[in-house]
């Protein structure tokens, strides 16, 4: 199933059901002992795996996945997808409302 997905519907999905992540992980092997994971995620029941699978093909990047028991994940990891990518589109088209105001 192909789904063409606007740009403001993506925005507002990401608003309701998606999130930013950076983790910081105690890494001994690294050079300052730590390690900076950063994430765009988004998450749906198992029935709704055609938007996450349109997130990925809008985005060319990223993994569709389990979350947990009947939740799926569309999660895109690493710098250079999420600078190539991720953030270019946020930043062209940034939302509207109170939390990013």
């Amino acid at each position: 199933m192909t789904t063409n997905l606007e740009p403001q519907w993506i925005l507002g999905f990401t608003d309701g059901e998606g999130c930013f992540n950076v983790s910081i992980v105690r890494q001994k092997s690294m050079a300052m002992g730590f390690q900076v994971l950063a994430d765009y995620t988004v998450v749906q029941h198992e029935r709704d795996i055609q938007i996450l699978h349109a997130l990925k093909d809008y985005f060319g990047v990223g993994q569709v996945g389990r979350n947990n028991d009947t939740r799926q994940h569309y999660r895109v990891r690493g710098l250079q997808p999420l600078t190539e990518a991720i953030i270019p589109f946020f930043r062209k088209a940034p939302a509207q409302n109170k939390k990013t105001n």
